[in-house]
């Protein structure tokens, strides 16, 4: 009886053995892989901290324009970009000279900026108004269209054979030449810096100084720039109704007939038009 009850106790104690020598097991095999883990996620975060101190740091690539030759208001041949734009800070908006709605409006902006930049206007920034409209632009007609708006050195109006035409226009606007009506879509950019901006020509001259200080990186501008590869913001389609003709002269208003709700939408999103609360003749 004794024997059979020593023996049961052997029993159970060579049980508890086996059972603690399990969990040590466990317990050992639990440290190693938490060590393992460890050691993988410290070389791990070692490699790319050191890649990260290894790669370049990226530099953002400059705006490119092809180089083709047009004619100023003067009849002078020029290179767009060379001549026009290369290293300068500029404005570049879009008319043509029958267009009695928006480009008399955006002439006006130009002309009164013109005055508040004063001397700066040809040395410091740069006024561009290309022609949508080159069959008919002949540089005399945009001189008188220039003159009508005391345009002066540091003010070129461009145009020229409409092939070209149409590859800048659809470079900056999406859009080949033609006459129509037309958002009144203006870039500011500096290309020495690679800094591109857009917004609307008949702005007030406070924003687009604003807008200039931005494109010419003075501390303490507040930052809108656009992506240089971004697409051109949605432009204007339509004529603009009664209301909107004369809100133009207050509120800077362009309203469509004919236009979708979310495509005015997307107008008022991209800053390119605004809606002053008045609505399209036949918004569907």
């Amino acid at each position: 009886m004794k024997s059979e009850i020593q023996t049961r106790q052997q029993s159970s104690l060579i049980c508890i053995q086996a059972n603690l020598l399990r969990i040590i097991v466990m317990l050992l095999c639990f440290i190693s892989h938490t060590i393992s883990v460890t050691a993988q996620q410290k070389a791990t975060c070692h490699s790319q901290t050191t890649a990260k101190e290894a790669r370049p740091t990226a530099t953002k690539p400059k705006r490119t324009f092809a180089d083709f030759a047009v004619k100023d208001q003067n009849g002078r041949v020029l290179r767009f970009y060379s001549d026009l734009i290369k290293n300068k800070t500029v404005l570049i908006n879009f008319i043509f000279t029958s267009c009695k709605e928006v480009c008399p409006v955006q002439g006006k902006s130009f002309a009164k900026l013109q005055v508040a930049l004063g001397e700066s206007v040809g040395k410091e920034v740069h006024f561009i108004s290309v022609s949508t409209d080159p069959e008919t632009d002949t540089p005399e007609r945009l001189r008188a269209w220039g003159e009508k708006f005391h345009a002066q050195a540091g003010w070129t109006l461009v145009t020229g054979d409409k092939v070209v035409l149409d590859k800048i226009l659809e470079e900056l606007t999406g859009d080949p030449s033609g006459r129509r009506e037309h958002s009144p879509t203006m870039w500011i950019g500096n290309d020495r810096l690679g800094n591109w901006t857009q917004t609307y020509s008949t702005a007030d001259a406070s924003r687009i100084r604003q807008l200039l200080d931005e494109v010419n990186g003075k501390s303490g501008a507040s930052k809108s720039l656009v992506a240089i590869n971004q697409p051109s913001a949605p432009h204007y389609f339509g004529s603009l109704n009664s209301n909107c003709r004369r809100a133009m002269k207050s509120s800077n208003c362009f309203c469509c007939s004919g236009v979708s709700t979310s495509r005015m939408r997307a107008l008022v999103f991209s800053r390119i038009a605004f809606i002053s609360g008045h609505s399209c003749n036949r918004a569907r």
